[in-house]
């Protein structure tokens, strides 16, 4: 895409995630809905995450670029996704209508002035799935670790 900049000058690392979250179903009604295998996923209940036990209060289902693209221009990562799941809208209106909460989240590690953008393209594809875009933004001097994709 023109304008994408993969050695994003303030950037440190990014990634994204899309995020489906529900209070009863399991994950797997999003991998068979969407016809795509997750990254990782969560259920809701007991779990043991890194040895210590964790109770979860919703099941989860994420898609994450964080090992699929090389770059530091945060637009390249959601159009991965995009690219992923574009043409289930459908799909996504049925979840949405079962109760499940869907949405991007991007984190992004500055080292600079500046941060990410979006494009026009990219809000416009995002509004037809009903999916918000958040941000986690943590500066190299806060030492931050990147959360689990």
């Amino acid at each position: 895409m023109e304008g994408y900049d993969d050695d994003y000058p303030t950037c440190a690392d990014t990634f994204a995630t899309l995020r489906f979250y529900h209070e009863a179903c399991t994950p797997d009604a999003v991998t068979e809905a969407l016809g795509i295998s997750p990254s990782r996923t969560q259920a809701k209940g007991q779990n043991t995450v890194n040895g210590k036990q964790v109770q979860r209060r919703v099941s989860g289902w994420f898609l994450c670029s964080r090992d699929e693209v090389q770059s530091k221009d945060i637009r390249r990562h959601i159009d991965w996704i995009l690219d992923q799941v574009s043409e289930l809208r459908n799909e996504f209106v049925r979840l949405n209508q079962e109760g499940w909460r869907s949405d991007i989240s991007c984190y992004w590690l500055s080292h600079g002035h500046g941060g990410p953008m979006l494009s026009p393209s990219q809000m416009e594809s995002l509004a037809k799935l009903n999916l918000t875009c958040g941000f986690d933004v943590y500066f190299e001097e806060d030492s931050a670790e990147a959360p689990a994709s």
